[in-house]
């Protein structure tokens, strides 16, 4: 079973599809910043066959990817993030990102390698990738605005911090609530 560049690219656009980060640039063309999520996007995935080189050269290859992939800066206006596979032998290969830090943290990355392979198996399976809907951005923020408004939380959190300390590296003061900025 060698590795399926047609398939793979079809496991990134569901991913791409099913998650507006991955199709989020930014536009700082204007008065202030603005976070722009695309209807489309392509996938952008390029592929290196590492497979006529031995152990030593593939190594070499990866290592130098790492060094050129590192001196590039990621294009914020045009994508968040770059995938490269390198296809090692006919049944294996190495995936690697570049990502921009405001999009990913561990568990992201984890999720995301789980869920490309979950896809990429299923479509070589023969079958659609499941599409299980998520929360929308859309509605975090609503509910965010909502407690950042509500005298309940502000008083929960008030309650729940109290006699708490910040740590000295915010270079921040904890204000108690009652002290808070209007």
């Amino acid at each position: 079973d060698a590795w399926d560049a047609q398939l793979f690219e079809q496991a990134l656009q569901h991913l791409m599809a099913m998650h507006p980060m991955l199709r989020t640039v930014f536009d700082f063309s204007g008065e202030r910043p603005l976070q722009l999520v695309l209807k489309h996007k392509a996938t952008d995935l390029k592929a290196i066959d590492l497979r006529h080189l031995d152990a030593t050269a593939k190594q070499s290859a990866l290592d130098q990817w790492v060094q050129d992939e590192r001196s590039k800066p990621l294009d914020v206006s045009s994508s968040l993030w770059r995938l490269t596979v390198h296809v090692l032998s006919e049944r294996s290969f190495i995936f690697g990102m570049f990502i921009h830090h405001s999009q990913w943290d561990g568990w992201s990355l984890e999720s995301f390698a789980t869920e490309l392979y979950a896809a990429y198996g299923s479509l070589r399976a023969g079958t659609a990738p499941k599409h299980r809907p998520l929360p929308s951005f859309n509605q975090y923020v609503a509910l965010e605005q909502s407690a950042l408004s509500s005298e309940a939380h502000r008083s929960y959190w008030g309650r729940k911090l109290e006699n708490t300390t910040v740590p000295w590296w915010t270079g921040c003061a904890r204000r108690s609530p009652s002290r808070r900025p209007a």
